[in-house]
């Protein structure tokens, strides 16, 4: 059997599982498509690049044919004027006129080819740029999806998170409600199964710390008797001490003079 606590646990950690597996798919798919627009975008500047070239290389060749011509049929024009048969000079323009209407096909042959050119370029630029912006398009969609989305797991995670806090307030009030109830009620049979338990023993106890008591008290008495009589004996054997070199003293004086008393009837004899 699972409780409670580890079933709401294991749905935590399911939840957080599912979540990163989307979060990373997702992020995988916004890569893709990021790198597929960078793709897109590089290819239109080439594209656009190619054309810039060509209209400029179009424009170049055109220039310098225009030119090539004009400048040969300028010497062509200037051989004519110098020509003195009006045949050969009806023959000359019609030579003119006729590489006039070669060199304008041949030009309009170049123009119509860099049209064609031109509009290959543009249907391949539409098309990319379509689907750039139906790519475009599709990211910013699943952008906002991915949003959504994310926002909404969070909103059930945060709805989740204050479900189980509001299951742990109740868990905790009703361990604490136990605890008031039931841990009160056991201390205090504990408290009083362990005074009938030893309930003698504590009487013996206190029996004997109240004889040590009395033992203490009567010691201190004995002691200051003990201490007075001591101090009474100093006091007298100081009296005594002071007795006795007292004693002492008048007993050597006394010798002193017996002494002097003595050598003077020695002296007193000698003279007899």
């Amino acid at each position: 059997m699972i409780c409670k606590g580890c079933k709401i646990y294991m749905s935590i950690i399911e939840i957080d599982n599912q979540r990163f597996y989307w979060t990373e798919q997702l992020s995988k798919t916004n890569s893709e498509l990021h790198k597929k627009i960078i793709y897109l975008s590089s290819y239109i500047s080439i594209l656009e690049k190619k054309i810039a070239n060509l209209n400029e290389i179009i424009l170049l060749k055109d220039v310098a044919y225009a030119s090539n011509r004009l400048e040969k049929e300028e010497e062509n024009i200037e051989k004519l004027s110098q020509c003195k048969n009006k045949k050969e000079t009806h023959n000359t323009a019609n030579n003119i006129l006729k590489k006039f209407r070669d060199a304008f096909s041949q030009l309009n042959r170049c123009l119509q080819e860099f049209q064609l050119e031109k509009n290959k370029f543009e249907k391949i630029l539409t098309r990319q740029q379509e689907e750039f912006i139906e790519n475009t398009d599709m990211l910013h969609e699943m952008i906002s999806t991915y949003r959504e989305n994310l926002f909404k797991e969070m909103k059930k995670y945060n709805d989740f998170k204050l479900w189980i806090h509001d299951e742990l307030q109740i868990v905790k009030k009703q361990a604490d409600d136990y605890i008031k109830t039931n841990v009160e009620s056991m201390k205090k049979s504990l408290d009083n199964s362990i005074k009938s338990k030893y309930k003698s023993t504590i009487e013996h106890y206190m029996e004997r710390i109240k004889q040590q008591d009395e033992l203490i008290k009567k010691m201190q008495v004995h002691r200051r008797e003990l201490y007075n009589l001591l101090r009474k004996e100093k006091f007298k054997q100081n009296h005594l001490k002071e007795i006795y070199e007292k004693s002492i003293s008048d007993l050597q004086m006394q010798i002193r003079k017996l002494t002097q008393k003595n050598q003077d009837m020695e002296t007193l004899i000698r003279l007899q």
